[in-house]
């Protein structure tokens, strides 16, 4: 069983000592990392081997603790990675591999040593060049833009941030398939990898089978771009067998569910408190106009207009099919009273009445919307787990 332990060597109470660390394994396993940073003795005595705080001590650097807790993460995540892969045993490996996982930014895919292009950067010019030239739009844009990040970090680490297009094989394919499904397993391995622009974002739990499927399906998208431009010999997914390909592209979806009118009705008719108005006025008038949630919330009062009969309706076209369109076709849709009379109130000024109100938190607000107006009829929703 591998030991982690703080390496320090002097006991003396005076001067700073380059804080180090030691695994061992038995007498078969000995290796050090340095973290090259020099520690006050007197801080570091607060410290037992194993980089918990002495017994009796009260008074010690909370800061360094939790560099210290870190640093134990980082190591036995490098250790167990360099354990599964088979890879020497040795201190300037360790090295390596834990100042990989503590500076991903450093490692980030670049251009192969021979120039040209990583697998992962080609996958990231084939999402710009898709989203520049119409193929895909801006929501598609943002999903593929998270999958070059997760793909990046899946060769990261795997150890392989430096693969070649060609180099992307059926078990590479596999590996990533089930990475995507687990990758909450990794999280608290490599924490570094997971903190963008100072919020941390990582997933939770295992994802659906069904977003699975359409992560593989992008990943097919763009890997049969490179069979047809030549830049590989053969799609992975095309040397998979017919079955095993139909079995893990195949999607159990459930009946989609309806509000009767009643239950709408019911929604119309209550009085709500003011913080569930506002996902009250979005979700009705959204009823009326029929809108995708993501053109919904671009709305201002220059999308309403009223037709020479007198008639008033909302008009715009839609962002995500804007770029596919070979002519630019607005959708019109006229405003029952109930709609105008949302418009007239809130002048379709959400975000001005708060900025914060996004589509993840209207979701959000709208479940507690429908249980407030006591919409409790059960559904059916298959089990992923029990089957």
């Amino acid at each position: 069983m591998e030991r982690i332990t703080l390496y320090c060597r002097t006991t003396s109470a005076r001067g700073t000592t380059n804080l180090r660390f030691r695994v061992t394994n038995g007498r078969a396993v000995t290796m050090y990392y340095s973290t090259g940073r020099k520690i006050p003795n007197e801080q570091l005595a607060a410290f037992t081997p194993e980089g918990t705080i002495r017994p009796r001590v009260t008074v010690y650097n909370p800061k360094l603790k939790a560099e210290i807790e870190e640093y134990f993460a980082a190591i036995n995540a490098a250790y167990n990675h360099m354990k599964i892969n088979g890879m020497d045993m040795r201190s300037e490996v360790l090295q390596a591999e834990v100042d990989k996982i503590l500076n991903p930014e450093s490692t980030e895919a670049i251009l192969h040593p021979n120039g040209d292009e990583t697998f992962v950067q080609r996958f990231r010019r084939y999402v710009e060049e898709a989203f520049r030239d119409g193929i895909i739009g801006e929501h598609r844009h943002m999903h593929y833009d998270a999958m070059v990040r997760r793909m990046e970090r899946f060769l990261h680490i795997k150890g392989h941030s430096q693969l070649m297009p060609a180099q992307f094989d059926v078990k590479m394919l596999m590996d990533y398939r089930q990475f995507v499904s687990d990758e909450y397993l990794y999280v608290s391995q490599y924490p570094k990898l997971y903190q963008k622009d100072g919020r941390k974002r990582y997933p939770t739990k295992r994802i659906s089978n069904n977003s699975v499927i359409h992560e593989m399906k992008g990943l097919r998208a763009f890997l049969n771009e490179l069979e047809n431009t030549d830049e590989i010999f053969k799609s992975p997914f095309r040397k998979i067998s017919r079955e095993r390909f139909k079995a893990m592209m195949r999607a159990k979806n459930d009946e989609p569910f309806f509000l009767r009118k009643a239950e709408l009705k019911m929604i119309i008719e209550t009085e709500v408190p003011q913080e569930l108005q506002m996902a009250k006025d979005i979700f009705v008038l959204n009823c009326c106009i029929g809108a995708r949630i993501s053109d919904f919330f671009s709305f201002t009062m220059d999308k309403v207009s009223v037709s020479p009969e007198g008639i008033p309706f909302i008009h715009y076209i839609p962002h995500k099919t804007m770029k596919e369109m070979e002519t630019m076709v607005e959708i019109k849709t006229p405003l029952v009273r109930i709609a105008y009379d949302i418009v007239m109130k809130t002048k379709l000024d959400f975000n001005q009445q708060n900025a914060n109100y996004t589509i993840a938190v209207y979701n959000r607000e709208l479940r507690k919307l429908l249980k407030f107006c006591g919409l409790d009829r059960p559904v059916s929703k298959f089990n992923e787990t029990k089957g």
